[in-house]
């Protein structure tokens, strides 16, 4: 718990974080990870197997949609 003054000094607030609520949040954030992990290796697996050369920006559209797409853990990337 800690208390917190507000913008003009005349309240103040009570900011408390709760174990459980960290939890959810790093399983959350584990989710995104793992789908854009998914992502990435389905690309991957596409350009392993084409016949042809694949367009280098048609590659980096489909990886900012996917980092757009699971914007809360596309820092980690």
């Amino acid at each position: 718990m800690q208390l917190i003054k507000g913008p003009d000094c005349q309240e103040t607030f009570v900011l408390c974080r709760s174990a459980d609520r960290c939890q959810k949040e790093k399983a959350i954030h584990g989710r995104f990870i793992r789908r854009i992990e998914t992502g990435l290796s389905k690309i991957k697996q596409e350009l392993a197997i084409a016949c042809k050369r694949r367009d280098r920006g048609v590659i980096e559209r489909r990886i900012g949609r996917l980092l757009g797409s699971n914007s809360r853990a596309a820092g980690a990337f």
